[in-house]
């Protein structure tokens, strides 16, 4: 009996074109995103299914925060998912760098936005706090305890930024983790 080698190989291709696929997203982003800073302080320094890892807040993550900006009380009222625009700090290409800052909220993707402004996608979690998937970034083991010790300092002094690359369709993908001017990259 004759096995046509087909049969193995379209089954094969298509788990392939699948598993790549799901990296095919985060990989774009990371190579043609564009680079934005923002603020943040440490909370949970270990998740113990996960392993170690460390949630990161952000001031533009609490509910209240967003009602202040233009459009933030009309669009969170009406909507779950929405977009938070920010603009660029005035100097740049300093270190560590300077954080961007939220100027507006919007329902749905801004389609011309100036070179200096970015549009991030965020969803509602619960009533008081909003997601952006850059909420987490797990830590090697090896670096773990330097890290924590550098993260408890640079919350005493409210130091700690990190590194984001958005994509155009306001996706974005933590890469870099700035405390007390070292940048920490994972």
């Amino acid at each position: 009996m004759k096995v046509s080698y087909w049969r193995f190989l379209v089954p094969l291709v298509l788990q392939i074109a699948i598993v790549a696929s799901v990296a095919a997203i985060p990989f774009s982003i990371l190579l043609t995103g564009k680079t934005v800073v923002f603020k943040t302080i440490a909370l949970d320094p270990y998740d113990l299914l996960r392993g170690y890892s460390q949630v990161l807040s952000y001031d533009f993550s609490l509910v209240d925060n967003l009602k202040n900006l233009p459009g933030g009380k009309e669009v969170l009222q009406n909507n779950n998912k929405f977009y938070v625009v920010f603009v660029a700090p005035e100097v740049e290409n300093t270190v560590p760098p300077q954080p961007w800052t939220p100027v507006k909220i919007t329902g749905s993707l801004p389609q011309e936005l100036p070179p200096n402004q970015i549009a991030i996608k965020g969803r509602l979690k619960n009533d008081f706090t909003v997601s952006y998937g850059i909420e987490e970034i797990y830590i090697p083991e090896d670096r773990r305890r330097q890290l924590n010790d550098d993260l408890a300092e640079a919350n005493r002094k409210e130091e700690g930024a990190v590194e984001v690359k958005v994509g155009r369709s306001g996706q974005a993908i933590l890469t870099s983790l700035w405390i007390s001017g070292d940048k920490y990259e994972f």
